[in-house]
């Protein structure tokens, strides 16, 4: 890789941390240093997978919050192939089964179109007037659009509902926040719908829908572990502050901000960087702090494969009152 075409990279990236990085405070105090250092780094390097560390290191490193990544060509090209359902990976797949004892739902992702509102909606209305508690795994939960979470939490906690805001960097500006709701899924691919509307108002208060097709009143166990993330923390958080649920497990992730991965670097070079910030309705910044069960378990099945049968029905003699 030439010089020059280093420097380009590396100084595009670098326009669009300043500019763009939800932590302005972090871009003020620290970021000119880091950024001079790295500099002085990219002119002694001759080899692309040298360079390519080299701008990792420095975005997923140096910056101080979730949500950050250096887009090299190939690891775009596996982005795409894992977020569509022709050939993303089987642990994406929503997982739903019934017994005598309990329902089940497996949910990997928010990420539409992996996530889809109305084959889970079919599910949980087959159980809507069920007296039998549902265990909801969200052990794996790789997070994706503000507009899916509110869409899943309605039938738990209601129609018209405060489910999280989402805050830009000048969001104190603007301090009566205005009002949004999910969006419509069918042109919401990739939270494109989403960002566009976190983008045009720096404070949004985000709500369920206004009408709800059906409500779910039973007794909800929450599986939670480390591998919850973004999203999948947000619909959790608001589940137990809505006191809609158990939440069984460990701490998650705490990576929990807005990101946009279409920061084009040039040469086939993108950024994923962190634009905005998420908190719960009760004003909880999830971020760096995770959310953390009522009851702490260690779970024996990988969070990858649904919970046999055997381990919820241990989960159940222990967490149902």
């Amino acid at each position: 890789m030439k010089p020059e075409v280093m420097r380009s990279i590396f100084e595009k990236a670098c326009s669009y941390i300043r500019c763009d990085y939800i932590d302005r405070e972090f871009i003020l105090e620290k970021w000119a240093s880091i950024e001079a250092a790295y500099s002085a780094r990219v002119t002694e390097l001759s080899e692309r997978k040298d360079f390519e560390a080299m701008m990792s290191q420095m975005v997923s490193d140096e910056l101080d919050l979730s949500h950050c990544q250096f887009i090299t060509p190939q690891l775009r090209q596996e982005i795409e192939a894992q977020s569509i359902p022709e050939t993303a990976p089987s642990i994406f797949q929503t997982v739903f089964k019934t017994t005598h004892e309990y329902s089940y739902l497996k949910i990997s992702t928010f990420q539409i179109p992996l996530f889809q509102r109305a084959p889970i909606y079919q599910n949980l209305k087959s159980i809507h007037d069920c007296q039998r508690p549902l265990i909801l795994d969200f052990r794996l939960n790789s997070g994706g659009s503000i507009s899916a979470t509110g869409d899943l939490l309605a039938p738990f906690i209601g129609a018209d509902t405060i489910y999280c805001y989402s805050k830009l960097a000048n969001w104190e500006e603007f301090p009566d926040p205005q009002v949004a709701y999910p969006l419509q899924e069918e042109e919401n691919e990739g939270s494109r719908l989403d960002v566009e509307m976190t983008l045009k108002h720096p404070h949004l208060q985000w709500r369920t829908p206004k009408e709800i097709e059906f409500s779910l009143k039973q007794e909800v166990l929450l599986l939670i572990d480390k591998r919850n993330y973004s999203c999948g923390e947000v619909f959790s958080q608001t589940m137990k502050e809505m006191g809609r649920c158990k939440l069984i497990g460990n701490v998650t992730s705490g990576s929990v901000v807005g990101a946009k991965d279409d920061y084009d670097c040039g040469y086939g070079y993108e950024l994923l960087l962190p634009y905005l910030n998420l908190v719960s309705p009760e004003q909880f910044r999830i971020e760096g702090q995770g959310v953390h069960p009522n009851t702490k378990k260690t779970f024996q099945t990988p969070d990858t494969s649904p919970l046999p049968h055997e381990e919820i029905l241990e989960i159940l003699k222990q967490d149902i009152s």
